[in-house]
């Protein structure tokens, strides 16, 4: 048996007795389980996962084509498996994002000093401080070198009104930047010195860049940085150059790399525009329904969670999400072939393969917002999958555990079916606040998550399928 494979067993032999077969007999009841077992194939749980934690999914991050093409490989294995639509939209339960970038083209700098102009390029040359700089300005006003900011700098200069061309040293530039604000200035121009702390300034130049124009993703109409925040710009070394070689005050014998001196001004003006674009876009849930078989009873619905997407590109790495979270939905997927050959039990059930995890359970609140279950049914048990592809000494992690406050007769129910599998329980209440679960238990259902537990690779790029141990050999059955 694998160990990816021996989860679902557990989780199989816990829904048995939440779902009930449709037949009283206990025989018959052992027979429609053993063959919901023997669906289980270590090959389909393989292929699930070599498919979700590809390199070209891209990291499955919401939104993004990669996290599309999941959830449509998603679709398809449900409709092989027989299952029936149980979306809004048949398999999808879309819901609307919302986006805040950089609107590249109307964004930028300029320098003028006289007759004579420089145009410095948005994420080439020069670009906010950091995402949090995400709001729109169009501000103007003459440049006046302060040095590295401290309290001495900023008393020899007049700043009101004014941009404070700053050099970032080995120090934080936050204070340098509270107090040229303090000084009225108007904004704070950031350039690199010799002994910056960020040695490598063009990369991190280059990855806020690139982090502005892919825009800020969220799930409430975006807002942008606090109004009230100082605008800070960065600026390259080699557009820093560029800049100076407009000045009209001479600082000829400095040391090279050295800004003019502090409080001088520099005879010219710095305009600096930023514009946003804040376009709509969906992303989507996808979710499977089978319909109890009791006509009280099914009307309440078991549901059967794991998350779809992950964390994407960083610093242009993949982050695969291999275990965090293929594995989950190539369990659930797993246990979608089980329940379709068990055949329908007393009480219904839903598969939510959800998205937006690791932006805040953006899926989770969604579906809680707008559930999309049949007219009179009502959710009474949640159980999720997340993480559940790296096994180790057999230790399988629950929560909430009965120390826990949200502890219930569901998560008790998992003690006898992980026995059966040799499987030995062990707490993962650390993890709580992190779930989806959590936020399924503050609607007041009874939750339960299941998982191998964290790794050294979570959140990692090294979270690839390679070490997902879908075909360890653990037992014999």
């Amino acid at each position: 048996m694998s160990l990816l494979r021996a989860l679902p067993l557990a989780f199989l032999g816990l829904l048995s007795p939440l779902t009930s077969a449709t037949s009283p007999s206990r025989a018959q009841d052992s027979a429609t389980l053993d063959r919901g077992l023997r669906a289980i194939q270590v090959e389909s749980i393989k292929a699930d996962l070599d498919y979700l934690a590809s390199p070209e999914r891209g990291g499955r991050a919401t939104p993004s084509p990669g996290l599309e093409e999941a959830l449509a490989h998603i679709v398809q294995r449900l409709e092989a498996s027989g299952w029936t639509p149980g979306g809004s939209d048949g398999w999808r339960s879309p819901f609307p994002l919302f986006k805040l970038g950089v609107d590249v083209e109307l964004s930028g700098a300029r320098v003028t000093a006289g007759d004579k102009t420089l145009e410095f390029a948005f994420g080439e040359q020069v670009l906010p401080e950091r995402m949090g700089q995400l709001r729109a300005w169009d501000l103007k006003g003459p440049l006046v070198s302060v040095g590295a900011g401290e309290e001495a700098d900023i008393a020899k200069a007049e700043l009101n009104g004014a941009w404070a061309l700053i050099q970032e040293g080995a120090a934080s530039v936050r204070g340098a930047v509270l107090r040229a604000r303090e000084a009225g200035a108007i904004g704070m121009l950031v350039t690199p010195g010799p002994d910056c702390r960020w040695r490598e300034y063009d990369e991190r130049f280059a990855s806020v860049a690139s982090a502005m124009v892919r825009g800020l993703v969220t799930q409430t109409p975006a807002r942008g940085g606090r109004q009230n925040d100082p605008a800070v710009v960065m600026i390259t070394e080699k557009a820093t150059a560029r800049l100076l070689s407009l000045a009209t005050v001479d600082w000829s014998g400095r040391a090279e790399g050295a800004l003019p001196p502090s409080g001088v001004p520099l005879g010219v003006q710095f305009h600096d525009k930023r514009a946003l674009v804040e376009p709509e876009t969906k992303t989507a849930n996808v979710i499977a329904w089978m319909p109890g078989s009791d006509p009280e009873l099914g009307r309440e619905v078991i549901l059967l969670t794991a998350h779809v997407d992950h964390l994407g590109e960083i610093r242009e790495e993949v982050h695969a999400g291999a275990n965090d979270n293929a594995s989950g939905v190539a369990a659930l997927l797993s246990l979608a072939d089980a329940l379709a050959a068990r055949g329908p039990g007393r009480r219904g059930l839903a598969l939510l393969f959800l998205v937006g995890m690791e932006k805040g359970s953006w899926g989770a609140k969604a579906f809680l917002a707008d559930p999309a279950l049949p007219k009179d049914a009502q959710g009474v048990a949640l159980i999720n999958l997340d993480r559940v592809g790296r096994l180790e000494n057999d230790l399988l992690y629950a929560t909430p555990s009965p120390t826990h406050p949200n502890y219930s007769p569901l998560a008790a129910a998992i003690a006898a079916p992980a026995a059966e599998e040799a499987l030995l329980l062990a707490s993962m209440d650390d993890q709580w606040s992190r779930l989806d679960t959590r936020v399924f238990a503050t609607a007041g259902l009874p939750v339960l998550s299941l998982s191998s537990g964290a790794d050294e690779d979570t959140h990692l790029a090294s979270d690839t399928r390679d070490k997902v141990h879908a075909d360890s050999v653990m037992k014999t059955p």
